[in-house]
């Protein structure tokens, strides 16, 4: 029974944690939204870069991805990545691990996520002007799906290390 105790305290302080934090990185991430206009525009642009290689109809101004007549494709709010940045970073803070190890792992895994996000905005606009008409499908359901159960595998990954560390110790 104490065992069981100990274990329900353990996830209790655990979702605690992880509540604060991302509740708290939310509130910055929101109240600091106004000021990441230049970050869109860095993703914009990176990705412009890229797909410009291929075909120099494509272009960059401000968080607009540009492609000739054919539309344009706008870095905003939720294409960013922030959401699962925060994520990771809210498990990786309320896991039982040294902070050394939680901090290693945050700056990893968000490097990490950045470039995932990345490609996942490179291949959104390739599907946006050459396959508009499964953009909202690859957008909507299959790039948020990926992006999420990518975030929770490395989270499952790094928990699951530490368990056979502490578990061979």
């Amino acid at each position: 029974m104490a065992d069981h105790r100990s274990e329900l305290r353990a996830w209790t302080r655990f979702t605690a944690i992880f509540l604060a934090v991302f509740v708290g990185l939310y509130a910055l991430y929101t109240l600091l939204e106004p000021l990441l206009e230049g970050y869109y525009a860095f993703l914009a642009h990176s990705v412009a870069a890229v797909l410009a290689h291929f075909d120099p109809q494509v272009s960059a101004r401000d968080n607009v991805i540009l492609y000739g007549a054919a539309g344009t494709l706008r870095v905003v709010e939720g294409c960013d990545g922030v959401t699962v940045f925060i994520l990771i970073a809210a498990a990786l803070a309320a896991y039982p691990r040294p902070w050394r190890s939680r901090l290693f792992g945050i700056v990893g895994f968000v490097s990490l996520l950045f470039v995932v996000n990345w490609l996942r905005l490179v291949l959104l606009a390739f599907v946006r002007f050459y396959l508009p008409e499964h953009f909202h499908w690859v957008h909507v359901y299959l790039f948020q799906s990926v992006m999420i159960f990518t975030t929770l595998a490395l989270f499952i990954l790094w928990a699951g290390r530490g368990s056979s560390v502490r578990a061979s110790a």
